[in-house]
């Protein structure tokens, strides 16, 4: 049967991160260590994840409940990865290993759950580590009465994460005629897609057929949530809408009680403080670089392109943006425009500081895949920030070719402070690091631009190089612009790129060398943006949600109350020949 008593909600969502709790016990002390989930009143426990993990042998931790010696400094809490193995706990029956979840998940209390354990040689050197693991190690998190409701429930309002439940839970729901058909609807206050992630997911598939489904439509597209995304306690993103509206049915044909579902909802989009563009009370700008992969005019018309791009800009409070894998001379500037004139909704309810930008593209720098490269920069003119001049690397008449992408170099005024800015895209190395001499050869060579830029304009100490380098910074290649005073704001092991398969990324390519005067005057801030960088409109292969680029943006904060050195920058950019290259 059908619930004919059909309820609409609509509800205003943002992304909050929810805070996450550790409870830790061991063996050793009489059956009388448990793990003990707690939380204030007017919440839920939610377990999403239990560990075990084994000691080295030397401690002679305790292995089996009722002995009693055991330093508990040393035995009960994790160290590191060199002194604990462990992995997820999976018990010794199906029933045993869901109860260290479902026995406290969804409960207000929870009277604790006793320390288990595993034999290690499957995941550990048992030559190193015991063979039975010593302690649990449960990750929890608790979830506001405020934020929580049934799809059977009244509507809600709320600017935090929806967390809807099945009717009962954490018992299982009722037979079809009371819970099939129950409908909710949802919606973002900001215009974000919305995501929907599985806390605890136990639809009913008893018969062999799955029986139980919540059906999603965003109006674009039509999609559910069904016996194979059952997750065992594993929180995982299952869904992103592409609009920021969906509604949502539950479909029941289990004529008994059965299966369960505990959700959170929430904005595709983490919510962001609005930068104040001070630091310590001191004017700042953040200078950022960003290669946005054979970026064209097609990628630049794509709705979630543009909105992935702006509101990265708008929510990290970028001043300047240097970037790489311009396809055409005109698709900046249709960042620039949505900037100023905002058509995407996203972008139009931003409610921070909205900028007032402009943008310059250089000639051809060279070439790249099917179309020839360019570089761009992006600025924001309500910073206090002018670009005085700009240029590519010229090399002189009948000179060899120093780079396959020539160098693009803006003369920036920011209040007091005044710099030299030089966005590069040095050669790749290749599938099989064939081009890896080229690419040494051309970092060989930026030495010499600057110091062609330091005898073009005598006595200025500010000199940054961004952009893709193809490489790691802390490769011996780079010693040349260490010799020089240069260091890297990005630190190393701090990885730079990003794909829909490694969100964390694996390398480190994207860099922002600057002289020791311009290190001496940032304020210490630095990064790379990883959040916020997909989107449901995106293409992604055959499917959507792709990411923008495969590279993040990487940015740096720089003090701009006051500039130290006393040189001219006055002369075009546009005049300067850098004679790089051998004269044949």
């Amino acid at each position: 049967g059908i619930n004919n008593n059909i309820i609409l909600k609509i509800l205003y969502l943002e992304n909050h991160a929810s805070t996450t709790y550790i409870q830790q016990a061991c063996y050793g002390n009489g059956f009388e260590d448990y793990l003990i989930p707690t939380c204030r009143t007017g919440e839920k426990i939610y377990v999403y994840d239990v560990f075990v993990y084994a000691k080295r042998k030397e401690l002679n931790c305790p292995q089996i409940a009722t002995y009693f010696d055991r330093n508990i400094t040393y035995c009960c809490n994790y160290v590191n990865e060199k002194e604990d193995c462990g992995q997820r706990y999976f018990g010794t029956s199906s029933d045993f290993e869901h109860a260290h979840y479902s026995r406290c998940s969804g409960m207000e209390t929870c009277s604790g759950i006793p320390v288990a354990w595993n034999y290690t040689e499957h995941f550990c050197d048992i030559s190193i580590f015991d063979e039975r693991t010593n302690y649990m190690k449960m990750w929890y998190s608790c979830i506001p009465d405020i934020s929580s409701m049934s799809i059977n429930s009244i509507s809600m309002l709320t600017d935090n994460p929806v967390f809807l439940f099945s009717e009962n839970y954490p018992a299982t729901m009722s037979e079809c005629s009371v819970t099939s058909g129950a409908t909710c609807a949802l919606q973002t206050t900001n215009g974000s897609p919305i995501q929907i992630t599985v806390l605890d997911l136990q639809l009913s598939d008893a018969s062999g057929i799955c029986s139980q489904r919540l059906y999603i439509t965003d109006g674009f597209s039509n999609t559910e949530i069904s016996c194979q995304d059952n997750n065992h306690f594993q929180k995982r993103i299952v869904y992103k809408s592409i609009n920021s509206r969906i509604e949502m049915r539950l479909d029941n044909t289990v004529t008994s009680p059965a299966g369960k579902f505990w959700i959170q909802i929430e904005g595709a989009r983490p919510k962001v403080t609005p930068f104040n563009f001070k630091h310590k009370n001191r004017s700042v700008v953040r200078l950022a670089s960003w290669n946005v992969e054979r970026f064209d005019g097609e990628k630049a018309d794509n709705v979630g392109v543009r909105e992935v791009i702006c509101m990265t800009i708008l929510e990290n409070g970028f001043g300047v943006v240097a970037f790489q894998e311009l396809a055409d001379e005109s698709s900046l500037n249709k960042i620039c425009d949505e900037l100023n004139n905002p058509t995407v909704p996203r972008v139009k309810s931003w409610a921070g500081k909205r900028g007032a930008w402009k943008c310059v593209v250089s000639k051809s720098t060279g070439r790249m895949y099917r179309s020839m490269e360019y570089n761009g920069f992006l600025y924001d003119t309500s910073q206090g920030i002018s670009l005085k001049s700009s240029a590519i690397l010229e090399k002189p008449n009948k000179a060899t070719k120093d780079f396959v992408r020539r160098p693009f170099v803006g003369i920036f005024k920011m209040k007091r402070f005044d710099c030299i800015i030089t966005s590069v895209h040095l050669k790749a190395t290749g599938l099989s690091n064939e081009d890896l001499d080229q690419l040494q050869a051309e970092i060989d060579k930026v030495p010499k631009v600057v110091k062609a830029l330091e005898d073009h304009y005598p006595g200025e100490k500010d000199i940054i190089l961004l952009g893709d380098f193809n490489l790691e910074p802390d490769q011996e290649d780079f010693d040349c612009l260490r010799n020089k005073g240069f260091s890297n704001a990005i630190p190393t092991g701090t990885f730079t790129n990003i794909s829909n398969k490694n969100m964390k990324g694996s390398r480190t390519y994207d860099h922002i060398w600057l002289t020791k005067e311009t290190k001496n005057i940032t304020s210490g801030n630095s990064g790379v943006v990883r959040e916020g960088l997909t989107n449901p409109l995106i293409p992604n292969g055959w499917s959507w949600g792709g990411v923008v680029s495969d590279h993040c943006p990487v940015w740096v904060e720089i003090y701009v109350g006051k500039d130290l050195d006393i040189a001219d920058l006055s002369t075009g950019a546009e005049a300067i020949k850098f004679t790089l290259g051998t004269e044949g």
